[in-house]
């Protein structure tokens, strides 16, 4: 496969990436008055807030206590309870000896499969429960008695079920905050707390979950994130994916870096645990602290934000955990034990909460549920497509005028000779236009013709033009050019950043690492696309070309259709196994999709076949083949 520029979607997102980082450092370098800076922190909570959007009402919980292991200082209860309708979270509570009232502590769990059980958790909550602390330690999505899809892995089942939620304007990180929101509620009445100490820590992911709670979640009196806390500017110049609930959305655009969820909890108490051998970069940690002492100084407090970094790996290990120790007996007004004081560990077994070991063999839900109803509730009351919903959902720019483009060196492939031409559509940003010489020669400027056929791949073309259903497609017809365009992240500019290996349709690689810092500035990949597709054809307009077929295989068919709604000169599309509809993906419970193929928000206004309609009534539309979504090996 030719891949000429595999550093275009880096190297654009940095530059996205770093305008808003300016201004958001401009803005914080021109607060110098402690009131500016209370008026800075309240603004972070209030963004916070509108970034999560957490549920107005509460379900009752229902909570229940399925068993009891009682230790010599403590009593581990094992407890379900319901964050939403049917919707089951199964959690440990540590509960000290004595009447209390005794001062609490949530942890979310991080990315341990086994989640509340994972060792290094138990030895968290139970070292806290000696010191007198009431601890609650839940399971998180997809991990310990909540995993849907066996041997899938929690974070690619996050990625499934946020998928989901974005076709119908829902956050993941919403629903697991919501978990952490409801888990201080069952812990608040399931034993007799000090509501004037209330403590939040948790691991990896789990220190996600505490910056992302501590924001939103004011009964909240300390915190401590672990092995998180970095910058986002870190993440991205490392090329280092986030996991769903790490990708806030339009938290660049709202002018914040990941340090403002404690900015927002300020002036609390709050220790940044980190590790110096962490691929969450130590570096970052450091400037995070930095900023944020700035923060607790002007607010007359700088003695409440502290930085533990210490050797090792990823890991909230017993060194993090007696510094833990030491700031929560602090704050809580208990004394600071300095020696070990050893616990006992349990097997997951003696530690479940359900009788089976899993929620969704005992009735509860699950997101994909959830999300498939809002669906089916906007299909029935949604008004129907407009042009110029899809303009706003799409957040296309002005594309302007394109008067110089490369003339690049041609390739060869099987036995056709394809001139090559990089036009830019945006700043440091490329669309890869590709023409078949018909007569075999090479050509070193664009054809001179009225009418053009444009072919958009899926990933590479040299494979799906081999593929049979294809064939019609790249048909010769010496009326028109025959161009491919590679539009952003797509064929020569395929990424071969983030995971080393990864795919198109890897969960976890550069596709889904590129879309979801797209998502935390507030417009699409997929959108970005299609604007490289109108761009195109507005530099060939201005080339003499009059009218365009546009032909696309799998999402590029997807591609194709939303850029022929905008341009009146295009008067064909033809698609191959394509994207029948969004809905297909509600009705897949494991599925594959890359994220860049999906549009925030579209499930809620209309569907594929909507804009399929609508563009039928003007020009012909064809559709041959299907997209099949199935994962393999798993359930559909």
């Amino acid at each position: 496969m030719l891949i000429t520029f595999p550093r275009m979607l880096q190297e654009y997102t940095e530059r996205v990436f770093n305008a808003l980082d300016e201004k958001r450092q401009a803005r914080f370098a021109a607060i110098k008055t402690r009131a500016a800076m209370e008026k800075h922190a309240a603004q972070c909570r209030r963004d916070f807030k509108k970034i999560y959007a957490l549920p107005k009402e509460k379900c009752p919980l229902n909570a229940k206590v399925t068993g009891v292991i009682q230790e010599d200082r403590y009593e581990i209860r094992k407890v379900i309870f319901e964050s939403r309708p049917n919707y089951f979270v199964t959690a440990n509570i540590y509960v000290p000896n004595g009447k209390g009232p005794f001062p609490g502590v949530v942890i979310p769990c991080g990315h341990a499969l086994e989640g509340k059980t994972c060792p290094l958790y138990q030895k968290l909550s139970a070292g806290l429960a000696v010191r007198g602390f009431a601890v609650i330690i839940f399971d998180p999505i997809a991990q310990g008695e909540r995993i849907e899809f066996e041997g899938l892995g929690c974070v690619h089942e996050h990625i499934l079920a946020a998928k989901k939620l974005l076709l119908v304007g829902e956050e993941f990180s919403t629903y697991r905050a919501w978990d952490g929101v409801r888990a201080l509620d069952c812990l608040l009445e399931s034993a007799p707390i000090d509501k004037k100490h209330i403590g939040l820590v948790g691991q990896s992911g789990g220190g996600t979950m505490t910056s992302v709670i501590m924001s939103v979640d004011d009964r909240y009196t300390m915190a401590a994130p672990s092995c998180f806390i970095t910058t986002y500017r870190r993440n991205l110049t490392n090329e280092l994916p986030s996991d769903s609930e790490q990708i806030p959305r339009g938290v660049l655009t709202m002018g914040h870096e990941m340090f403002d969820h404690i900015t927002a909890f300020a002036p609390k108490p709050v220790m940044i645990l980190s590790k110096q051998n962490d691929f969450f970069d130590n570096r970052g940690s450091h400037e995070a602290y930095a900023h944020l002492k700035k923060v607790y100084q002007m607010l007359g407090c700088g003695k409440d934000i502290e930085l533990v970094a210490t050797p090792g790996d990823h890991s909230i290990d017993e060194v993090s955990q007696h510094e833990l120790f030491r700031f929560f007996c602090t704050h809580a007004g208990l004394p600071s034990v300095k020696a070990d004081i050893p616990v006992v560990t349990h097997t997951p077994v003696q530690l479940q909460v359900t009788r089976t070991g899993n929620v969704h063999e005992e009735g509860s839900r699950s997101i994909g549920e959830f999300a498939k109803d809002l669906a089916d509730t906007f299909a029935r009351t949604r008004k129907g497509f407009t042009p110029a919903v899809f303009r706003k959902l799409l957040s296309l720019p002005v594309i302007p005028a394109i008067r110089d483009f490369r003339v690049l060196r041609p390739y060869r492939y099987s036995e056709r000779t394809y001139s090559r031409f990089a036009i830019p559509t945006e700043e440091s940003v490329f669309a890869l236009l590709k023409y078949r010489n018909p007569a075999g020669e090479c050509a070193y400027s664009l054809p001179k013709k009225k009418s053009a056929r444009i072919f958009l791949p899926q990933e590479h073309f040299e494979t799906e033009m081999m593929l049979p259903e294809a064939a019609p497609v790249f048909a010769e017809n010496d009326d028109a050019s025959f161009f491919i365009l590679d539009v952003r992240g797509i064929g020569e500019s395929m990424s071969g950043t983030a995971d080393i290996g990864s795919t198109y349709f890897s969960p976890y690689g550069a596709d889904f690492m590129y879309s979801s810092f797209a998502h935390m500035a507030d417009f699409s990949l997929f959108g970005r696309r299609v604007y490289d597709v109108l761009a195109v054809l507005k530099f060939l307009s201005a080339n003499r070309y009059r009218e365009f077929s546009l032909a696309g295989y799998g999402t590029g068919g997807l591609i194709a259709l939303s850029a022929a709604v905008f341009s009146n000169a295009v008067t064909r599309v033809d698609a191959v196994d394509m994207p029948s509809s969004f809905a297909s993906i509600m009705n897949a419970r494991a599925y594959r999709f890359p994220l860049s193929g999906i549009l925030p928000d579209i499930l809620t206004r209309f569907d594929i076949p909507d804009i399929t309609t609508h563009l039928s009534e003007r020009i012909p539309v064809t559709a041959a083949g299907e997209f099949d979504p199935a994962l393999p090996g798993f359930p559909t």
